[in-house]
């Protein structure tokens, strides 16, 4: 009996070792590892569609196995005026672990971008000190740079 309580729990905690803990979207705001806001001079459905664009060509939806996966995620949450885009690694149990994430918002001169960064990003997908060159490739549509 005392050997399978022992097995249960480490089944329990199985994914937390493996995967360590994920960061959702509310955890990446208050607390990202880079945080950081560009302002462009392009309209937002221009801005917006290249960052959904760029996210979607550096981080494409795969498999690497079974338990876990890559996907993006795009949502125009105020038509014409404020969008959301992610990149998230999912793993098995539906853990996700946002660590990419960018605010479009319309303003009265263009549009402003707001970047939040997960430390995961950082010398997993780019050895940069700074996510901003990034952020700025992406909004004016250089979808080639991902690091």
């Amino acid at each position: 009996m005392r050997n399978q309580g022992n097995l249960h729990r480490l089944l329990l905690l199985s994914p937390l070792l493996l995967f360590g803990c994920a960061i959702s979207t509310q955890e990446l705001r208050t607390t990202p590892h880079e945080k950081g806001t560009i302002t462009v001079d392009l309209p937002w459905s221009t801005v917006f569609a290249n960052i959904t664009k760029s996210v979607r060509e550096c981080f494409p939806d795969r498999v690497l196995n079974r338990f876990s996966f890559f996907y993006t995620t795009s949502l125009e949450i105020e038509p014409g005026k404020f969008g959301e885009v992610k990149a998230i690694n999912g793993h098995a149990g539906n853990v996700k672990d946002v660590f990419v994430m960018v605010d479009v918002d319309a303003t009265p001169t263009g549009t402003a971008v707001q970047y939040y960064i997960s430390r995961r990003f950082f010398g997993t997908y780019d050895d940069s000190s700074s996510f901003r060159p990034i952020a700025e490739a992406w909004a004016t549509g250089n979808g080639k740079r991902c690091s």
